[in-house]
């Protein structure tokens, strides 16, 4: 059915009826997600016809970089890139890295894994991505050594994440240097839950995303 084009809660209704109610099916369609996601990564090909994408792409872009992971059945399990504009766009703006692990919505369910920043416009900029298989230590390990092999070795200065821990302790090996922080998000909602005044929430919002000379930003 899926394979018809049929949806995931389409086919989990059309079990019930077949068993006499939801409460007969046992499994979720999470489990269908899964069990689908699994099927296509076995079957290969997609992630044959990624990598070879990614060849065609570094015969018109020899400074693209790619790496992946398989396991031992052959089964692709991380997959980096980036491609020479983003590298020349970290030599410039990569002194601060924003990390963002929380993309999940694909078919494989895998984090998609976006190192990005801003540049002189206030744009966004992408200087890497990767597809895991999950996020483990070892994994984000992985992570930021292939951004540093990528980026010849440059070191970033401050590095901004949600706080998880396993993400904490890979940048301590990798990049032992670097000032890691919350992101604006995670503290707003820190801010939020522990503290729960609104006239202060506005007020710290204001001194963190507000653009103010150093002596003015003190005062506020």
């Amino acid at each position: 059915m899926r394979k018809g084009g049929i949806g995931i809660s389409r086919i989990h209704g059309f079990m019930a009826s077949l068993a006499g109610g939801y409460h007969n099916v046992p499994y979720t369609t999470r489990d269908i997600h899964n069990v689908n996601a699994k099927q296509r990564r076995e079957g290969g090909l997609d992630a044959e016809s990624c990598l070879r994408y990614l060849q065609e792409c570094k015969a018109n872009d020899p400074a693209l970089y790619y790496k992946e992971v398989v396991d031992g059945e052959g089964v692709l399990q991380h997959l980096f890139w980036c491609d020479g504009t983003s590298q020349i766009d970290y030599q410039v703006f990569g002194d601060v890295v924003a990390f963002d692990a929380m993309y999940k919505k694909n078919v494989y369910l895998s984090p998609i894994v976006v190192f990005s920043d801003v540049n002189h416009h206030n744009q966004t900029v992408v200087f890497a991505a990767a597809l895991v298989a999950d996020e483990k230590e070892e994994t984000y390990v992985w992570l930021f050594q292939q951004l540093q092999t990528s980026m010849k070795g440059k070191a970033l200065v401050s590095i901004i994440t949600n706080g998880d821990r396993q993400m904490k302790s890979a940048i301590e090996q990798v990049f032992p240097e670097a000032h890691h922080r919350l992101c604006a998000w995670h503290l707003l909602q820190n801010a939020t839950s522990n503290i729960g005044k609104p006239k202060f929430i506005r007020m710290f919002r204001d001194c963190m995303l507000g653009d103010y000379e150093v002596r003015t930003f003190q005062r506020k």
